[in-house]
């Protein structure tokens, strides 16, 4: 069922139903919706997966994955929004696949390329649809000259098939999570503006 504050939240009528979203800004400020979500932060019309049974909160299915428009894999059929996760966390052989496909170096666990380096986008095909991540949104500045690629291989302690998209992510998808219909909504954000972070 719904977490208990959404639920305690929607049976006091403070929110419309148990349901929540993220906007995250580039660089800017984001918004957390509660009840439902804000038209004027995503584009179109919400698209609704469902989520699956006897799993941790907010995962789905997940059909395939495109590096560019050559590489599919499908070592995960599963994947997570996990707001907690600022990059992108899967298998070790689609990362790796990326990393090299970027060009970039790995200084201690962190995939460092110069700022303006540009490579294939990464899409994850989620119930018929594409939900392709570009350089935009693949790319993190460290500081003023150096960026890191915002992937990461599954680390210790954590499920081993099941893809955590983060922030990443959540900066070129709007995302509602409706507890109530056990479901997500998903469209692409609306951004005044767009730079990488």
């Amino acid at each position: 069922g719904a977490p208990p504050l959404l639920r305690a939240l929607a049976e006091a009528g403070r929110i419309a139903e148990p349901a929540f979203a993220f906007f995250l800004g580039f660089g800017g400020p984001g918004e957390l919706a509660l009840g439902g979500p804000d038209p004027e932060r995503h584009v179109g019309a919400l698209r609704f997966v469902d989520l699956l049974a006897g799993v941790s909160l907010w995962t789905f299915a997940l059909e395939a994955v495109w590096i560019g428009d050559a590489a599919c894999f499908l070592e995960a059929s599963r994947a997570r929004v996990d707001s907690f996760f600022s990059f992108l966390t899967g298998p070790p052989g689609v990362v790796a696949a990326l990393v090299t496909a970027w060009g970039a170096g790995d200084e201690g666990g962190t995939y460092t390329l110069p700022c303006d380096a540009n490579g294939p986008s990464l899409s994850f095909r989620i119930d018929g649809r594409d939900y392709t991540l570009t350089a935009l949104d693949l790319v993190w500045k460290l500081n003023a000259t150096h960026c890191a690629l915002g992937v990461e291989p599954w680390g210790q302690g954590q499920p081993q098939d099941v893809w955590r998209l983060g922030q990443s992510f959540l900066r070129r998808f709007y995302v509602l999570h409706d507890a109530g219909r056990k479901r997500l909504g998903l469209a692409p954000a609306r951004h005044p503006t767009e730079a990488r972070v």
